[in-house]
Parts: structure tokens; C-alpha cells; sequence
């Protein structure tokens, strides 16, 4: 037997659902948005070689791995030393977003990196897991 809902009580589940569905929605805009800020930081701290932000941007935990799921960072210090040696070797290296996309708490960016041997531009795909809005882990794909 099929029951009918009331149109007045199928109207107001209707429209709880839409006023649920829309909070999640503008909580989910506000998660990307702090996430996208959070990434443009990230970039600005490395082409400016703020290490202190740097270091406040990433978890104490945070490990960055190769595609094949090698650990190539294993934590923010080493992050920080990376990028130093990088710009000792290249001091005129710039990193740039090309794309970004947020998924729940992941952010996955191409970026574009300049500065290099013969001015050819070298690319690779990023992507940061965040909590607490900061780098919790991180992979990297190389060109």
C-alpha cells in the first residue's frame, strides 16, 4: 500500500531539505574557499621565501610522496630545506597555479614552475590533503 504525504508536510520536508541541502552547500563553498586560499598561500610563501609561514602552513606530520607512494618529504623542515636548496641552485625559480581543483579536503594543483636550466618551463601535478588548514600530506607528480 502506497501512503500519500499531506501536500503541507511534503512541503515542509521539501523545503528542509533544501534549507539542509543549501547549508551544506555554503559550508562546502566555504571549506573550497579557505582550501584555495589557503593553496594561493602556500605558493606565495614559497616565491617569496616566507619559511616561517611555510612552516605554520604545513601539520607537524606532514609527509609529501612520490606517486609510487615513496616518501620524499618527511616533514615541514624538510619541506623548507628542499625549497632553500631549490632556490640556492635557482634563485630566480617562480611558481605559478595553472589549475586548481578542490575536492573535500584535498586540493589538486598543476603548476607551472619557471627559472630553470634553458627557461623551459617545467610542470607537475600537486596534491595537498588538508586538516586543520593545514598540509596533512602531500603528493607530487614531476612532468
Amino acid at each position: 500500500m502506497t501512503r500519500i504525504i499531506p501536500r503541507t508536510k511534503f512541503l515542509l520536508i521539501a523545503f528542509a531539505m533544501l534549507f539542509l541541502y543549501g547549508n551544506l552547500s555554503a559550508q562546502n563553498n566555504q571549506n573550497n574557499a579557505a582550501i584555495r586560499n589557503r593553496v594561493k598561500q602556500i605558493f606565495e610563501y614559497s616565491n617569496t621565501q616566507n619559511w616561517t609561514a611555510m612552516r605554520e602552513a604545513a601539520a607537524d606530520t606532514m609527509k609529501m610522496y612520490s606517486i609510487a607512494g615513496e616518501v620524499v618529504i618527511n616533514n615541514p623542515d624538510d619541506l623548507i630545506a628542499y625549497f632553500k636548496n631549490n632556490y640556492a641552485k635557482f634563485p630566480n625559480e617562480h611558481s605559478t597555479i595553472e589549475n586548481l581543483i578542490i575536492l573535500g579536503n584535498k586540493a589538486i594543483v598543476k603548476e607551472k614552475i619557471t627559472g630553470h636550466e634553458n627557461d623551459v618551463p617545467i610542470y607537475d601535478v600537486l596534491i595537498f590533503e588538508f586538516a586543520e588548514n593545514k598540509i596533512a600530506s602531500a603528493w607530487v607528480i614531476f612532468e
